[in-house]
This record gives C-alpha cells, sequence and structure tokens, in this order.
C-alpha cells in the first residue's frame, strides 16, 4: 500500500515538472510576432530610428517587418509610422 502512494506521488511529481515546463514554451511562443505576409505598395524607402536618417531599400515591407521605431516613406510623399 504505501509502495502504491509513492508511486502515485512520483508520478504527480513528473506530471507537474512536465506541465510547468510545457507552459514556459506557451510563454515564450506567445511572444513571437507574426507578420502578414503583404507589401505596402508604392513605398519609396523606410526610414528606423536604429539606422539614423539612412534611407533603407526594401522590395517588399510593411509596418509589421520594418518594426516599431520606422517609418515608411511612399513614393507621392505620404509617410506611415509604424
Amino acid at each position: 500500500m504505501a509502495s502504491n502512494k509513492i508511486s502515485i506521488a512520483a508520478l504527480l511529481l513528473v506530471f507537474g515538472v512536465v506541465l510547468m515546463v510545457g507552459v514556459g514554451n506557451v510563454k515564450e511562443a506567445e511572444a513571437q510576432k507574426i507578420c502578414p505576409q503583404f507589401c505596402e505598395n508604392n513605398v519609396a524607402y523606410v526610414t528606423c530610428v536604429s539606422s539614423g536618417a539612412t534611407h533603407l531599400t526594401t522590395l517588399c515591407t510593411n509596418c509589421c517587418k520594418a518594426g516599431p521605431g520606422c517609418t515608411l516613406h511612399f513614393k507621392d510623399g505620404t509617410t506611415k509610422t509604424c
């Protein structure tokens, strides 16, 4: 009888550890950013706080890909701050 109680306690301990490790991985997955796969039309260049006034050229971008602190500059002179 005591052997059964020890086995159940050990099983619950192992299950608890596995569950806690799994929850940690879920939190890490939620922190990852998923960007839509579309291009903003007519973007001439991008500027970002991290690169100063450098004009970054790209074939396909959007605010999700560019990131916070970046600005999309369109060919018609308008801008979109991300």
